[in-house]
Protein backbone atom coordinates (compact mmCIF):
# COMPACT_ATOMS: atom_id res chain seq x y z
CA UNK A 1 0.00 0.00 0.00
CA UNK A 2 1.49 3.34 -0.40
CA UNK A 3 2.58 5.98 1.93
CA UNK A 4 -0.58 8.06 1.04
CA UNK A 5 -3.85 8.40 -1.10
CA UNK A 6 -4.35 11.74 -2.38
CA UNK A 7 -8.05 12.46 -4.65
CA UNK A 8 -7.83 16.19 -6.22
CA UNK A 9 -12.16 16.47 -6.13
CA UNK A 10 -14.44 18.04 -8.56
CA UNK A 11 -17.95 18.36 -7.72
CA UNK A 12 -20.77 18.99 -10.47
CA UNK A 13 -24.49 19.09 -10.19
CA UNK A 14 -25.20 15.36 -9.87
CA UNK A 15 -22.87 14.72 -7.11
CA UNK A 16 -24.05 17.54 -5.63
CA UNK A 17 -27.58 17.06 -5.54
CA UNK A 18 -27.23 13.30 -4.37
CA UNK A 19 -25.34 14.40 -1.35
CA UNK A 20 -27.55 16.79 -0.71
CA UNK A 21 -30.66 14.62 -0.43
CA UNK A 22 -28.43 11.76 1.15
CA UNK A 23 -27.45 14.49 3.53
CA UNK A 24 -30.65 15.73 4.59
CA UNK A 25 -33.06 12.58 4.38
CA UNK A 26 -30.81 9.78 4.97
CA UNK A 27 -28.29 10.90 7.37
CA UNK A 28 -30.17 13.86 8.82
CA UNK A 29 -33.68 12.22 8.60
CA UNK A 30 -35.13 15.58 7.73
CA UNK A 31 -38.29 13.94 5.91
CA UNK A 32 -39.86 12.72 9.07
CA UNK A 33 -41.52 15.89 10.39
CA UNK A 34 -43.27 16.86 7.27
CA UNK A 35 -44.82 13.31 7.36
CA UNK A 36 -45.43 13.02 10.55
CA UNK A 37 -46.99 16.89 10.34
CA UNK A 38 -49.37 15.46 7.09
CA UNK A 39 -50.47 12.21 9.27
CA UNK A 40 -51.66 14.47 11.94
CA UNK A 41 -53.27 16.90 10.07
CA UNK A 42 -55.28 13.62 7.79
CA UNK A 43 -56.11 11.96 11.45
CA UNK A 44 -57.76 15.25 11.96
CA UNK A 45 -59.72 15.71 8.62
CA UNK A 46 -60.76 12.06 8.96
CA UNK A 47 -62.24 12.99 12.39
CA UNK A 48 -63.96 16.06 11.11
CA UNK A 49 -65.04 14.12 8.03
CA UNK A 50 -66.64 11.39 10.25
CA UNK A 51 -68.75 14.05 12.40
CA UNK A 52 -70.09 15.56 8.68
CA UNK A 53 -73.77 14.88 10.13
CA UNK A 54 -73.58 16.16 13.74
CA UNK A 55 -71.35 19.18 12.78
CA UNK A 56 -72.27 22.55 10.61
CA UNK A 57 -68.88 23.08 8.99
CA UNK A 58 -67.34 19.29 9.17
CA UNK A 59 -66.94 18.84 5.84
CA UNK A 60 -65.30 22.36 5.50
CA UNK A 61 -62.79 22.14 8.10
CA UNK A 62 -61.36 18.78 7.25
CA UNK A 63 -60.84 19.72 3.20
CA UNK A 64 -59.08 22.82 4.76
CA UNK A 65 -56.94 20.53 7.41
CA UNK A 66 -56.02 18.28 4.40
CA UNK A 67 -55.21 20.96 2.77
CA UNK A 68 -52.51 22.28 4.75
CA UNK A 69 -51.38 18.55 5.56
CA UNK A 70 -50.50 17.75 2.76
CA UNK A 71 -49.50 21.46 1.04
CA UNK A 72 -47.07 22.39 3.98
CA UNK A 73 -44.97 19.31 3.43
CA UNK A 74 -45.10 19.64 -0.21
CA UNK A 75 -43.78 23.45 -0.07
CA UNK A 76 -41.31 22.17 2.31
CA UNK A 77 -40.09 19.66 -0.20
CA UNK A 78 -40.34 21.72 -3.36
CA UNK A 79 -38.20 24.58 -1.81
CA UNK A 80 -35.61 21.95 -0.65
CA UNK A 81 -35.17 21.02 -4.21
CA UNK A 82 -35.12 24.51 -5.91
CA UNK A 83 -32.79 25.53 -3.07
CA UNK A 84 -30.32 22.85 -4.09
CA UNK A 85 -30.87 24.17 -7.48
CA UNK A 86 -30.17 27.38 -7.18
CA UNK A 87 -26.78 26.39 -4.78
CA UNK A 88 -26.12 24.59 -8.18
CA UNK A 89 -26.33 27.91 -10.28
CA UNK A 90 -24.39 29.65 -7.72
CA UNK A 91 -21.54 27.43 -7.65
CA UNK A 92 -21.30 27.14 -11.29
CA UNK A 93 -21.92 23.25 -11.10
CA UNK A 94 -23.27 22.27 -14.68
CA UNK A 95 -19.69 21.37 -15.29
CA UNK A 96 -17.66 19.70 -12.82
CA UNK A 97 -15.67 22.71 -10.57
CA UNK A 98 -12.28 21.26 -8.39
CA UNK A 99 -13.54 21.74 -4.65
CA UNK A 100 -10.79 20.67 -2.28
CA UNK A 101 -7.85 18.14 -2.23
CA UNK A 102 -7.59 15.27 0.46
CA UNK A 103 -5.09 13.09 1.19
CA UNK A 104 -4.99 10.07 3.86
CA UNK A 105 -2.04 8.59 5.22
CA UNK A 106 -1.74 6.27 8.27
CA UNK A 107 -0.75 8.29 10.91
CA UNK A 108 -3.20 9.78 14.17
CA UNK A 109 -4.19 12.61 11.93
CA UNK A 110 -3.93 11.17 8.66
CA UNK A 111 -6.53 13.19 6.70
CA UNK A 112 -5.16 16.88 5.53
CA UNK A 113 -7.85 18.30 3.16
CA UNK A 114 -6.81 21.32 1.47
CA UNK A 115 -9.58 23.68 -0.59
CA UNK A 116 -9.35 25.40 -3.54
CA UNK A 117 -8.71 28.89 -2.28
CA UNK A 118 -5.51 27.19 -0.89
CA UNK A 119 -7.15 27.01 3.30
CA UNK A 120 -5.89 23.53 4.93
CA UNK A 121 -7.46 21.61 7.43
CA UNK A 122 -6.47 18.48 9.59
CA UNK A 123 -8.45 16.03 11.06
CA UNK A 124 -7.23 12.81 13.38
CA UNK A 125 -8.99 9.29 12.25
CA UNK A 126 -10.64 8.40 15.11
CA UNK A 127 -12.27 11.88 14.84
CA UNK A 128 -14.46 10.73 11.81
CA UNK A 129 -18.11 10.56 12.62
CA UNK A 130 -18.99 8.34 9.84
CA UNK A 131 -18.44 6.78 6.35
CA UNK A 132 -20.95 6.42 3.73
CA UNK A 133 -20.91 4.25 -0.23
CA UNK A 134 -23.27 6.50 -1.94
CA UNK A 135 -24.06 5.63 -5.63
CA UNK A 136 -21.16 6.99 -7.41
CA UNK A 137 -19.32 8.72 -3.90
CA UNK A 138 -17.97 8.01 -0.82
CA UNK A 139 -19.11 10.40 2.31
CA UNK A 140 -15.90 11.09 4.84
CA UNK A 141 -18.34 12.52 7.74
CA UNK A 142 -15.33 14.80 9.90
CA UNK A 143 -17.83 16.21 11.71
CA UNK A 144 -21.96 15.69 11.72
CA UNK A 145 -22.43 18.90 9.85
CA UNK A 146 -19.07 18.46 7.98
CA UNK A 147 -18.63 15.65 5.32
CA UNK A 148 -15.98 15.44 1.87
CA UNK A 149 -16.70 13.50 -0.95
CA UNK A 150 -14.48 11.33 -2.64
CA UNK A 151 -16.29 10.61 -6.08
CA UNK A 152 -15.43 7.58 -7.46
CA UNK A 153 -13.83 8.70 -11.08
CA UNK A 154 -11.82 10.91 -8.99
CA UNK A 155 -10.10 7.76 -7.08
CA UNK A 156 -10.56 5.61 -9.91
CA UNK A 157 -7.39 3.17 -9.92
CA UNK A 158 -6.80 4.19 -6.48
CA UNK A 159 -10.53 2.61 -5.00
CA UNK A 160 -9.41 -0.67 -3.65
CA UNK A 161 -6.31 0.61 -1.32
CA UNK A 162 -8.73 3.96 -0.57
CA UNK A 163 -10.87 1.25 0.83
CA UNK A 164 -8.62 -0.46 2.68
CA UNK A 165 -7.17 2.96 4.26
CA UNK A 166 -10.37 3.95 5.27
CA UNK A 167 -11.92 0.83 6.71
CA UNK A 168 -8.86 0.32 8.70
CA UNK A 169 -9.20 3.70 10.71
CA UNK A 170 -13.38 4.45 10.47
CA UNK A 171 -14.94 2.81 12.97
CA UNK A 172 -18.31 2.20 12.62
Amino acid sequence: MEDSITVSVKIDAKLFRDFAIFDVFQMKRRWKSPILFALIMLGFAILCFSRYQTAEQAIFIGSVLLAVGFGLPIVYFVNFFRSINAQIKKLGLSTPQPFYTVTLTEAPDGIQVVTKNGEAAQYKWDSICGLYQGKSCTYLYVQNSRAYLLPDRDVADKSEALWSLLKKHVKQ
